[in-house]
């Protein structure tokens, strides 16, 4: 484990020839090592390679946590849309209900006017008494008397 530390880090000519005699293998390494070393244009191309290799990788990474980052928040944007859905549908119930009882309303308003009318009392009573029972202002009342005749 040394030698072959000792042949990657030491740039000590005298140490290195000490390391090949002990370690005859070392030799054919140390020389391709070497060559490569020698040819600058080799050692740039080899270091371009792999910078290349490196930004390729660096960019299907980011792209892959941009895809993450992107599945979350269509995750949340369609839980965001069902909870919409569901508000909606409760609101729409909601509006059925209140319009269901505003015709109830109108029907026993129109039910006690005619009521009244049958019983003989003048309009400015029975509008009185629509009034205070249905808690209405005179000008809704009207409507519902002038309705009625």
């Amino acid at each position: 484990m040394d030698a072959w530390l000792t042949l990657f880090i030491v740039d000590d000519l005298d140490t290195i020839i000490k390391l090949i005699e002990q370690y005859p293998e070392f030799k054919k390494i140390y020389e391709e090592a070497y060559d490569i070393c020698c040819n600058m244009e080799e050692v740039m191309a080899m270091f371009s390679r792999e910078l290349y290799e490196l930004d390729k990788n660096t960019v299907q990474y980011m792209i892959d946590e941009m895809q993450d980052t992107i599945d979350e928040q269509k995750d949340t944007i369609d839980e965001q849309k069902d909870t919409i859905d569901e508000q909606k549908y409760t609101i729409d119930k909601q509006n059925d209900t209140i319009i269901q009882m505003q015709a109830i309303i109108e029907n026993s308003i129109r039910n006690t006017v005619s009521g009244m009318k049958k019983s003989g009392l003048p309009d400015e009573k029975i509008l009185d008494e629509i009034v205070e029972q249905y808690q209405l202002s005179k000008e809704q009342a009207a409507k519902y008397l002038n309705k009625s005749n």
